[in-house]
């Protein structure tokens, strides 16, 4: 019996120190890439963030990055410039679509997969369309022609009218400013909103003016025609500001907002506003404020922006028509006796753009 235990214990031991002698298998590293990026649009760029998890082996690991697309015409591959070689992240300029970038991890287990891929694509963004040009000096923006304008606008929800104002070296700037004041008018009388316009202005060139309807994400366009051949033209683009009114029936006692709209501002831009026929109440070198207004006057908020390119225009307003109405209003109804009456306040806003 005790030579029977004596062997069983030895079996024991021996089990014990092989199953301590048995290495540990740890699972493969893991390795990941993903695309930081939203809507892309050529001009862009994009980020390549590579995840790598050891479970359990040692680090770190290195990166080392491939990225290319395929040419549209040739077909062939071109390969991406990248900024980051080495890291977990990478940014590629100007990619074409359809850009693959490929990571290695560098320091994986032989045997492991060390390689992982992420593909991008985007669709390309919409491109304006000339709807109307004249070509001749300082024309005159016909009613049928305005007509034609604001249709095409207001058949296309959220786009922008880009006009190319384009004038000979000798037209003076005073001239300019009343042409466009002319054009704007016009549109205007069509119903054109004055936040959907903006202006670019060519001096020397040919004299015409084009007019570009722009949908949302679309580049701005250009105007091949404007420029005459071997001449050096100005071409002035401005960044695109409005000023909108309060909206709707602003309530006797309630402030009046007024909005300014911009986009492709330069840095250290300054706004400051002034404000007629009311007082501002709170808001400074900022989008937006808030009016204390006076029955029966008009409020005109003009908006002063210093900083901008030379040449710009600087100052933008909107008005608001305040009118107190007196509606008669029912006291009492008495059989075989006139009715009297009394009067109750209530308001209009017309809205001026300027």
């Amino acid at each position: 019996m005790l030579r029977l235990l004596l062997i069983i214990g030895l079996v024991a031991m021996w089990a014990i120190a092989a199953s301590a002698q048995q290495p540990t298998v740890l699972p493969c590293p893991t390795i990941s890439v993903e695309g930081k990026f939203a809507r892309m649009n050529p001009s862009e760029s994009i980020e390549f963030v590579a995840t790598a998890e050891a479970n359990g082996w040692p680090g770190p690991f290195e990166y080392h990055w491939a990225a290319s697309w395929s040419d549209p015409v040739t077909r062939e591959r071109v390969t991406a410039h990248i900024e980051g070689q080495g890291t977990s992240s990478i940014r590629i300029l100007k990619p074409g679509n359809g850009i693959t970038a490929t990571v290695t991890g560098i320091g994986f287990p032989a045997g492991c997969e060390n390689t992982a891929s992420e593909t991008a694509g985007w669709t390309p963004a919409p491109e304006g369309w000339l709807i109307a040009e004249i070509s001749q000096t300082l024309p005159e923006l016909g009613a049928d022609i305005a007509a034609k304008i604001v249709g095409e606008i207001n058949k296309n929800p959220g786009s922008q009218l880009f006009v190319f104002s384009v004038y000979g070296r000798n037209i003076p700037s005073a001239v300019i400013s009343g042409h466009q004041r002319q054009i704007l008018w016009g549109l205007r009388a069509k119903g054109l909103e004055g936040n959907r316009i903006t202006f670019h202005t060519v001096q020397p060139g040919r004299d015409l003016d084009q007019f570009w309807l722009v949908p949302p994400g679309a580049l701005p366009p250009k105007c091949s025609e404007c420029v005459i051949p071997g001449e050096r033209a100005k071409v002035l683009e401005c960044p695109l500001i409005t000023v909108s009114g309060p909206a709707g029936i602003t309530k006797p006692g309630d402030p009046m907002t007024f909005t300014a709209y911009t986009s492709a501002l330069p840095p250290n831009v300054k706004k400051m506003w002034e404000v007629t026929g009311g007082e501002i109440l709170r808001g400074q070198n900022i989008d937006q404020i808030k009016v204390a207004w006076k029955p029966n006057y008009t409020v005109t908020a003009t908006l002063n922006v210093t900083g901008l390119p030379e040449g710009c225009p600087s100052t933008f307003s909107e008005s608001a028509a305040v009118t107190i109405h007196w509606a008669p209003r029912l006291l009492y109804r008495s059989e075989g006796s006139s009715n009297k009456v009394s009067s109750a306040p209530f308001q209009t806003i017309a809205r001026q753009a300027n």
